[in-house]
């Protein structure tokens, strides 16, 4: 590079975008990692759509001006930023998953279609329509639904920007620029609009319709700035406030990555727009040349994070996923390896699409000792191996990922149908008497009677599962309970009603328990409560402390409530939703904790392929180990000390070894749901 070129480099570069960049991903990536702790990083993807819509406008506004803004060199530099690490990340992960965990490629073909042709989001919009499809297509590559609509955004920017253009007249901007503004406003109410409470949100944040309102919003800032239509300080003024402003903003920033959750109302009500408004502020803070605000941003690490953020883009959730699916997040270091390791992928990746590009190899390899020209050889043959093998094994891998899911989809009809016509009277016995009228029938399974007052002392139950240590401070009663769930516990409800036959079962598949709580009041208005409910409840969101109060005080402390705690191999919620329950116990010693997740995290052979619902012979574990719950409780009422359920020993997979737990051993990871794309213009 020459000195006229580096000059005019310097002249153009603009500080502290790749701060901005860093504060981003950085917001993201500890989304997908911890998500019940950073509950709105996802806004990452807000601060990333205005940074890229603002580079957008402003460079092909200076080259139109320049005359040198022409469509195929704007197509061409967009396929070489994006395509090349796209396509490694792509294969090289489906090559690892091929040898560790082949079974989440199966189906794969079609999801990287999508990614590759740019529709994605639209892809992922279709498949969550049904239930049964979005269980079995969990993926490492859920979040390339962010960079198809950077894709769509910038297959339509040439006609946007030449619209923009004929309604400029050259003497007046404002045609152009309230053509912008009006699609940007168009797109700004959408969500709010449409937004339902309880509604899945999949279409609102997915769509390309409802997002593209960030992109604009920063093309509009772009343009304006361009203009010198930005209303500004007088410089004296603008040093004076730029750093509280700055500061101010990425506080907020701050906080709203920790508080902002992503499930309630407020971020589709104006939410999630009055931050892409505060980042719009941040950036204005950041690009003004007069303040140093850029500067300030351009430190190390910020720097290098913010240079490389497209990779780390690409490569966090592969990596998130792999050690959610394979549980090594139980370890408490484990975080921390999958953050170095990203780092490490993201500045190959960077280094090898460099090489790629500029077709040559670096001087820093050419001229450097054996020992590392062997190293590079070595990592490049290991690179085309993994590659050749991710092509070859996504063109191998089965049509479909859960093979089972029609087979299961039956199940849960026919299910349903059994408890409709089983359950259509008024009482919890299907007979049209009230929970605990008498009606009820006894149950006699495994050598436990379940009828009143003839519970056998704990020390002579032959127990399979509970922990013989369960206590609850209410009532306890195996007669008449009421089951409120989701489709785990509709799954399992012929093998619960074997076991518990006068029980009312009222599960649905998709259930949440956000939408529980007026469930729950409506069941004991129609009088199926008598002394003790059993929840299982959060594999379909996550489960939040106001949530669980609100139904635990519905119930009332008089009331015995049983909640069977969540698993599922692609729950990224599961660890800290678990311990949730745990911590209410303090509050509420009618609160006994079912330990579910403990028992089958090691019995793979119980569940059906989508890792999440028990197959029929889970179904009777499951069921077992609710009812020893229960009748443990019984017994052992009047001690108060504990209430938590161990369901066996998990250093072992011999299931009939019970002992005892004080924590949830389970595992966290990824992402569903959202993120964000740090593409350079």
């Amino acid at each position: 590079m020459t000195a006229t070129s580096r000059k005019r480099r310097a002249s153009s570069h603009i500080y502290g975008l790749d701060g901005l960049r860093a504060l981003a991903i950085i917001g993201v990536t500890f989304f997908h990692m911890f998500p019940q702790t950073i509950k709105g990083g996802y806004l990452g993807v807000s601060l990333f759509f205005v940074v890229s819509g603002y580079l957008l406008a402003l460079t092909s506004e200076r080259r139109s001006q320049q005359g040198t803004w022409r469509i195929l060199p704007y197509y061409l530099k967009r396929i070489q930023r994006i395509y090349p690490g796209l396509l490694i990340m792509l294969f090289v992960t489906v090559g690892v998953y091929f040898f560790l965990i082949p079974q989440a490629i199966g189906g794969i073909r079609p999801e990287l279609r999508s990614i590759i042709f740019g529709y994605n989001n639209w892809w992922q919009i279709a498949q969550n329509a049904d239930y049964f499809t979005r269980i079995t297509n969990a993926s490492p590559f859920t979040p390339m639904w962010f960079l198809g609509i950077e894709m769509q955004f910038y297959l339509i920017w040439p006609l946007l920007f030449g619209i923009f253009t004929r309604l400029s007249d050259g003497k007046s901007d404002r045609a152009g620029l309230g053509f912008i503004l009006a699609l940007t406003l168009i797109s700004a109410v959408l969500t709010p609009v449409l937004y339902r409470p309880g509604s899945d949100v999949t279409r609102l944040y997915y769509g390309t319709d409802t997002r593209i309102y960030g992109l604009l919003f920063g093309v509009l800032l772009g343009m304006l700035q361009n203009r010198g239509m930005i209303p500004v300080l007088r410089k004296q003024t603008a040093r004076r406030i730029a750093l509280p402003l700055t500061a101010g903003a990425i506080i907020i920033t701050l906080a709203a990555y920790i508080k902002m959750d992503g499930q309630r109302a407020f971020a589709y009500r104006g939410g999630m727009l009055l931050m892409t408004l505060l980042f719009g502020v941040l950036l204005i803070l950041v690009t003004d040349s007069r303040l140093p605000v850029g500067k300030w941003l351009e430190i190390q690490p910020l720097l290098w994070i913010g240079k490389n953020s497209y990779e780390i883009y690409l490569w966090q959730y592969p990596v998130i996923f792999l050690f959610m699916y394979k549980r090594w997040g139980e370890n408490p270091v484990m975080p921390v390896l999958e953050i170095i390791l990203i780092l490490l992928l993201a500045a190959w990746l960077h280094w090898l699409t460099d090489i790629i590009l500029n077709r040559r190899i670096p001087s820093s390899v050419r001229y450097t000792e054996n020992r590392g020209r062997i190293a590079f050889y070595i990592s490049a043959m290991l690179s085309v191996f993994l590659f050749t093998t991710g092509v070859a094994g996504a063109a191998l891998a089965p049509a479909e990922k859960f093979a089972q899911k029609d087979e299961l989809e039956q199940r849960l009809k026919d299910n349903q149908k059994m408890l409709e016509e089983t359950q259509n009277g008024n009482g919890a016995d299907g007979t049209g008497a009230p929970a605990g009228s008498g009606t009820a029938s006894s149950s006699d399974t495994d050598g436990v009677q379940t009828e009143p007052g003839s519970t056998k002392p704990v020390s002579e139950m032959d127990l399979l599962y509970a922990d013989s240590s369960l206590t609850n401070a209410a009532d306890v009663s195996t007669e008449g309970v009421l089951m409120i769930g989701d489709s785990i516990m509709l799954d399992s409800s012929p093998a619960i009603k074997e076991q518990l036959p006068d029980c009312y079962i009222d599960a649905v598949q998709s259930r949440q328990l956000v939408n529980s709580v007026d469930v729950a009041q409506d069941l004991i208005n129609e009088g199926y409560l008598n002394k003790t409910v059993v929840i299982s409840l959060g594999t379909n969101g996550p489960i939040q402390e106001d949530d669980a109060r609100d139904i635990l005080d519905v119930f009332g402390p008089d009331v015995s409530v049983f909640w069977v705690n969540l698993f599922g191999r692609t729950v990224t919620w599961e660890k800290e939703s678990n311990q949730l329950l745990l911590d209410l116990r303090n509050d509420y010693p009618n609160l006994t904790v079912i330990d579910w997740a403990s028992l089958i995290k090691v019995h793979d052979e119980w569940l059906w392929e989508d890792g999440e619902h028990p197959n029929p012979e889970g179904s009777e574990v499951f069921a077992t180990l609710i009812r020893e719950s229960i009748e443990v409780c019984a017994a052992n009422k009047g001690n108060t000390n504990t209430a938590v359920t161990n369901t066996g020993n998990t250093d072992t997979t011999d299931a009939n070894i019970a002992g005892t737990t004080d924590t949830v051993n389970t595992d966290t990871g990824n992402t569903d749901t959202v993120d964000i794309n740090t593409i350079d213009n």
